[in-house]
């Protein structure tokens, strides 16, 4: 659970972020340890709540950070990024793109190529920032 908290730290993500990340990523289930189970998001606040409660979350976090430190290991901030694209219906290439056109092609899609293959839709892209 303190793992989970501190990729939580890092990364700068929420209880449901974190929930369904450590899911996702095999980076974060790496250095989990591959759990049997995962917790949820309830069960991760009800931890850090009942962590800082006691006051001990002070006590392992510096111990942890002084480890870090002994190691000379560094940890800087770095963003996750996901690309995504949506296809959209095409319509017919080379009609105008104004109001009065007669095709169903989305008039705020863009074409791009991705592996070598043209695409039309829109470009969905997420950020998360970590540390």
């Amino acid at each position: 659970m303190v793992k989970i908290l501190l990729l939580q730290q890092w990364y700068n993500l929420s209880d449901p972020q974190i929930e369904r990340e450590i899911r996702d990523r095999i980076s974060f289930m790496k250095f989990l340890g591959f759990p049997e189970k995962l917790p949820d998001r309830n069960t991760i606040w009800y931890f850090r709540e009942r962590l800082s409660g006691t006051g001990e979350d002070r006590i392992v976090f510096n111990n942890i950070r002084d480890q870090i430190m002994a190691k000379r290991i560094r940890i800087r901030k770095g963003t996750i990024q996901d690309a995504s694209f949506i296809e959209a219906d095409k319509g017919e290439y080379g009609k105008s793109k104004g109001p009065e056109a007669n095709t169903r092609r989305s008039k705020d899609g863009s074409s791009a190529i991705k592996n070598n293959e043209k695409h039309f839709g829109y470009k969905a892209h997420t950020l998360v920032n970590g540390t």
